[in-house]
């Protein structure tokens, strides 16, 4: 879990069209596993959060979520969040090709895999990247929105109308994902992006929370 807070930018800030921020990050392994497949990376400096989660049941998923965050090390700051969106992606790919490999060298036959959010802030701007059901948030006036929504089989009987949003919730269907690092054949991932406002908060997580916690 990451929280990030962001407050108007001062005198010096308001010339260069950017903001202040903090974050803070949490994770626990929890009641049920012995080894905690999450993973995460503050980066607040670069302007840039990760939260992977190694799939549940699956063989290693605490190894696909660290090879995601190892393929970040040397990241430098942007110069633009086209450039930044561009590099984020690039890195990713390469953190898919390298679960697959890790999957290929195994003797297991469950697939290694992790799901993935990203959240990069540059000046005014973020922008949010992700593929599987770890979710990003964000706090605005006192109201919580949801900035993703979750590559599942559940969310896809959704938008077919097929199945209530209110019943996505313990459905047996909503832990089958449909996109994850290093489990399909090419890596897709969905974005969203907007601009900062004084005082919003983000908030990235993997389903260990938002299991456990209601919007």
């Amino acid at each position: 879990m990451i929280d990030i807070g962001c407050c108007a930018p001062d005198e010096r800030g308001a010339k260069s069209m950017s903001y202040r921020w903090w974050s803070s990050c949490k994770t626990n392994t929890g009641r049920v596993r012995q080894v905690n497949e999450d993973a995460f990376l503050d980066l607040g400096d670069c302007g840039l959060w990760i939260v992977a989660d190694g799939m549940g049941g699956h063989a290693r998923g605490d190894v696909a979520s660290r090879l995601i965050i190892e393929a970040f090390s040397g990241l430098e700051r942007p110069s633009s969040i086209m450039e930044f969106s561009a590099d984020v992606r690039d890195r990713l790919k390469l953190a898919h090709h390298r679960v697959k490999q890790e999957s290929d060298r195994t003797d297991t036959q469950q697939i290694i895999g992790s799901t993935v959010v990203v959240l990069l802030v540059f000046k005014r701007q973020w922008l949010c990247l992700w593929a599987g059901d770890s979710r990003a948030y964000l706090l605005r006036n006192g109201a919580l929105q949801r900035i993703t929504k979750d590559h599942s089989v559940a969310q896809e009987l959704v938008d077919m109308g097929k199945l209530g949003i209110e019943e996505v919730e313990g459905h047996p269907y909503a832990n089958h994902i449909t996109r994850a690092v290093g489990a399909n054949h090419e890596l897709v991932l969905d974005e969203r992006s907007s601009e900062l406002r004084d005082g919003d908060a983000i908030l990235l997580c993997s389903d260990g929370l938002n299991k456990e916690l209601s919007e």
